[in-house]
């Protein structure tokens, strides 16, 4: 659906996230307020030769999300991620975005990111929020 209709959708963050005009964005929502896991999806039809540019936001409410935020084998973090504690569980948020995506660098995206993680925070009256970047 095209950005102006996220409002009142788990993904409003988006209508004031400063995402690129020239980019036709529209956002596929995928959040609620009780689900275990949920996403919003941001493409944009601004990409070379046509091809779809994206940033997938995601969050993982549940100690069995804690797994899903490490580097496979070596126990890191992986970037753009974080954690906080919602209802005395971990809940952890992902951004996986395009290279190279007109309009927005890497601080846009921690920037969107950050709203995307506090948003939720703020739906689920969650605490200790913390970014790896």
């Amino acid at each position: 659906m095209p950005l102006t209709r996220a409002k009142g959708t788990g993904c409003e963050w988006v209508t004031g996230a400063g995402l690129p005009e020239s980019g036709d964005w529209r956002v596929e929502a995928g959040m609620n307020d009780s689900a275990p896991t949920g996403q919003c999806e941001l493409s944009s039809e601004s990409g070379d030769n046509g091809n779809d540019k994206g940033m997938y936001f995601v969050a993982w409410y549940g100690d069995w999300s804690n797994r899903l935020v490490f580097e496979d084998g070596n126990g890191e973090f992986l970037s753009t991620t974080a954690t906080a504690r919602c209802d005395g569980e971990a809940a952890n948020f992902a951004l996986s975005a395009s290279d190279d995506i007109p309009g927005v660098d890497k601080t846009a995206e921690q920037r969107m990111f950050k709203r995307f993680a506090q948003d939720q925070v703020d739906r689920r009256d969650c605490s200790g929020l913390r970014f790896r970047f």
